[in-house]
């Protein structure tokens, strides 16, 4: 009998395994044919579907090549350059590959020795300390962004939700990621709050979800579980986080979709909040009034004080060294939140701190280099479009030799000069063309269910893949 066919893809990365899959697309383990070892190759559907995920992705490859180099963030190795720069949907992103994540051995029976914990949250704040000194907002540290291996070495990944300190604000995708339960119970409560665009946030919303995850290491469970009940029950107009159903669906249906589901956020956010304070008690007046949020003032003055936190009996395997560490990462006040610097300075990382101390300086960003976020209207289809060159433009990037020839077939008819060049061709005015319904629908819900519906939707020959590389059955 003949051995199987070998899979590649563009011609270098040989298929072992799917390693998970979600909503948005698939991750599967690899060989690099070129270079011998082991890869990790994240394959996102329907890029531009909407104006979010492709802001997202955008952004993900952009932080991903900026910032690699550190020790404690997985590296971006490659970005396939599509069959088709101008008609493509998905993109695919090859990365050094972990073994496994951290919510993986969170779940696990497998015991964490003290000595464990304290490594990994060492790795964790040195890694938000590059970040945040490159002015950098990692917003979504979790368990599951984060990648260790068999010597409890860990890199962070994922930085779609990433956003830099010279963005003009934080309301660029407030619902997306306010109504996303799965990174609920990691969320600071002024994040939690944003969703009101009052309330700012800044570099401690990354350690009070690193303090989540030290807390969790412990607990083995979340500190604070997602609110996932809260609210009014989903419409029954398709799956959350769907357009409506209907043909000829209206910019007015979707943004009614929205704003319902926003409302859901909100009391699940309520809730989440509620839960925090009894925790960490009711922040003081000066606190309440310096966040400057109704829903918290409302908050504080109805709720009762709750019982003092006994952390010793909720931690009994803490030392006095964690326990003040990890109070100093929960503190409700942002401003009271220890930084990445301090928590790296406490006592308890003396050891590591000595062996290996802060690790590389990051480069400068600067707004130059995502300038794509100040100019991209979700509902203009010519803009969209620019974004597409935007996108070649930084996947090409890794294959220079087809750097020029990409830009010019995919800016072609947009005013020439690259990117730039199809941002200014772009109206700037109301659109007056045929708007793409797509492009403001809310994105839909992590899960395999919601994968499948995606995977079904979307055509294989639009995708990154080259001509012949694989089983488009598989993905």
């Amino acid at each position: 009998m003949p051995p199987p066919p070998v899979h590649l893809l563009a011609g270098r990365y040989e298929h072992v395994q799917t390693l998970g899959e979600g909503a948005y697309g698939v991750v599967d383990a690899a060989i690099d044919r070129e270079r011998g070892d082991h890869v990790a190759v994240k394959r996102i559907r329907a890029v531009f579907d909407s104006y979010v995920m492709a802001t997202r992705i955008l952004r993900e490859i952009k932080f991903n090549r900026l910032l690699r180099g550190h020790d404690n963030l997985v590296q971006l190795r490659n970005v396939l350059l599509p069959a088709d720069v101008c008609t493509f949907h998905d993109t695919f992103l090859v990365f050094d590959r972990m073994p496994c994540d951290l919510a993986r051995v969170i779940k696990s029976r497998k015991p964490i020795g003290s000595d464990s914990i304290e490594f990994l949250m060492f790795q964790l704040l040195r890694g938000l300390l590059y970040f945040h000194r490159a002015g950098v907002l990692h917003r979504d540290i979790k368990p599951s962004n984060l990648l260790v291996d068999g010597r409890s070495r860990l890199k962070i990944c994922d930085l779609g939700f990433a956003r830099g300190a010279f963005s003009k604000g934080n309301e660029d995708d407030v619902y997306f990621w306010t109504s996303y339960v799965q990174t609920q119970a990691y969320r600071a409560p002024e994040l939690l709050l944003s969703y009101t665009r009052n309330t700012k946030y800044t570099a401690a919303v990354d350690i009070w979800s690193a303090g989540c995850v030290f807390a969790e290491l412990f607990l083995r469970k979340p500190l604070f579980p997602s609110q996932r009940t809260a609210g009014p029950p989903p419409s029954d107009d398709g799956p959350a986080g769907t357009p409506p159903r209907g043909v000829g669906q209206t910019r007015e249906l979707l943004e009614e979709r929205a704003r319902r589901q926003r409302e859901n956020a909100h009391h699940m956010n309520v809730a989440q909040v509620c839960q925090i304070m009894k925790v960490t008690g009711k922040p003081a007046p000066i606190v309440v009034e310096r966040l400057n949020n109704r829903t918290l003032t409302t908050l504080a003055t109805e709720m009762r004080p709750p019982p003092p936190m006994n952390w010793a009996g909720c931690f009994p395997r803490a030392t006095a060294q964690e326990l003040e560490l990890l109070q100093g990462m929960l503190e409700f006040d942002p401003r009271k939140r220890l930084t990445a610097a301090q928590a790296l300075r406490h006592p308890y990382f003396a050891k590591w701190r000595a062996q290996l101390g802060d690790g590389r300086a990051p480069p400068e960003l600067t707004r130059d280099d995502f300038a794509f976020e100040d100019c991209v209207p979700p509902v203009m289809p010519a803009r969209m479009d620019a974004l597409r060159a935007e996108m070649v433009a930084e996947i090409t990037l890794f294959h220079p030799h087809a750097r020029d020839a990409a830009l010019a077939k995919v800016t072609r008819g947009g005013g020439g000069g690259g990117p730039r060049g199809a941002w200014k061709a772009a109206p700037t005015g109301p659109n007056q063309g045929q708007r793409r319904a797509c492009h403001t629908a809310p994105l839909p819900p992590s899960g395999r269910d919601a994968a499948r519906q995606v995977a079904a939707q979307r055509a294989v020959a639009g995708s990154t893949w080259p001509n012949g590389a694989t089983d488009p059955r598989r993905l």
